[in-house]
């Protein structure tokens, strides 16, 4: 039986309807993010909306006109009075991902009053078949069983990933480098193995900061997949590999451990090997090789000061490289070296550089080799003026 008294209720509906993402996005963005964008989000949560209003319509016998009639109005105003006051009430940030653009506004309030117009033609036309046709199952039958049969699918391919994520592993982790177009960026390599499931790799860091990546169903069609976890990723800004233990929890779709793994990094000081100088046009030689390309000036310079250091951590990081007068910065240099190989720069001095050498540090050049907070210095002194 059809009430005209409801229309409180129906609003009620909506506005509850449109909050639960809300509120959702507001608890588990960073999950959701990795599977929909914010504008997919939102129309799967207007369906959702959709096929339940489309079950009460046809079980509870709610006034279809009222329902139109709050389809149309409603959404909006939830659009311009709830939604900013919950962002203003919570954190604005928070809500990017679902309103990352203006018009992610507009469609967000559309999709429900679309799934609303559409629950009451679902409804209307079923009954109508219901009227004109014996065989016609009932309207409330058809909608109920609509709704159980999406969360009857809905569990059984949830159990169906959940069982297929227990067969996997974390099977290795070792460094690498991600990007080595110029310099790279240093990451720890996750290798995972086990069926075609969907997954999640979670990172902590030794500080605590955590970062979560998807693995795929189609990334695990072989058998394994490999997931290099940048270490910028790791925080809110760019990080440099911290020392101590990173913990990697594999997580099936619902959020169980599935399996677990640990990598510790080391982050000793460099070792400084060989610290040469030259004048200028004299061949400059560097005892042991760097196992990295050595930059060198093309210009005709006063003189030339060479290093080569060992990188010993077990993690593939930048090295800053400087030449000071005193204290005085004179020259420097970045170069990204991977664990276990020597890195190697040359400077060229100009006549100025030379200069400030010789009269704020008698002639002695000190290197100095920085990774991280760590820095490691070597004095050389430069050829004599008249050098050949």
């Amino acid at each position: 039986m059809h009430r005209s008294d409801d229309f409180p209720a129906i609003a009620g509906l909506f506005c509850a309807g449109m909050l639960v993402p809300v509120f959702i996005t507001l608890l588990v963005q960073d999950t959701v993010s990795l599977y929909l964008t914010g504008r997919q989000f939102s129309y799967v949560a207007a369906a959702s909306f959709g096929l339940v209003a489309w079950a009460l319509l046809a079980v509870i016998g709610l006034d279809r006109r009222n329902f139109v009639f709050a389809s149309v109005v409603i959404p909006w105003i939830v659009l311009f009075s709830v939604v900013p006051a919950a962002a203003i009430a919570t954190q604005l940030e928070a809500l990017e991902y679902l309103f990352w653009e203006t018009e992610d506004l507009g469609a967000y309030a559309a999709s429900f009053m679309g799934a609303g117009l559409v629950a009451v033609a679902a409804d209307r036309g079923i009954e109508r078949l219901e009227t004109e046709y014996d065989w016609a199952p009932a309207s409330q039958s058809v909608a109920v069983g609509a709704l159980v049969l999406v969360v009857f699918a809905a569990v059984v391919g949830g159990s169906v990933l959940y069982v297929t994520a227990t067969a996997a592993s974390v099977s290795d982790v070792e460094p690498g480098v991600v990007g080595y177009s110029v310099s790279g960026d240093a990451s720890l390599n996750v290798t995972v193995d086990g069926e075609p499931t969907e997954l999640r790799l979670r990172t902590v860091t030794p500080d605590g900061t955590t970062y979560t990546e998807r693995i795929s169903y189609a990334a695990m069609t072989d058998g394994t997949a490999t997931v290099p976890v940048a270490f910028e990723r790791l925080g809110p800004q760019e990080q440099d590999p911290q020392a101590g233990t990173y913990e990697f929890e594999l997580q099936s779709l619902a959020g169980l451990t599935v399996g677990e793994a640990t990598y510790t990094v080391e982050t000793p000081p460099p070792s400084v090997l060989a610290v040469e100088t030259a004048p200028r046009h004299a061949e400059l030689a560097l005892e042991p090789q760097p196992d990295t390309s050595v930059s060198r000036s093309e210009s005709d310079d006063e003189a030339w000061i060479g290093v080569v250091f060992a990188h010993q951590g077990n993690v593939a990081d930048t090295f800053d490289i400087r030449v000071l007068a005193g204290d005085e910065e004179v020259v420097d240099q970045s170069l990204f070296v991977e664990p276990g190989r020597r890195g190697g720069s040359v400077f060229g001095l100009g006549d100025n550089a030379v200069e400030r050498i010789r009269n704020r540090a008698d002639g002695t050049a000190t290197v100095e080799v920085s990774y991280g907070d760590q820095r490691v210095t070597a004095e050389v002194r430069l050829p004599e003026a008249d050098a050949p």
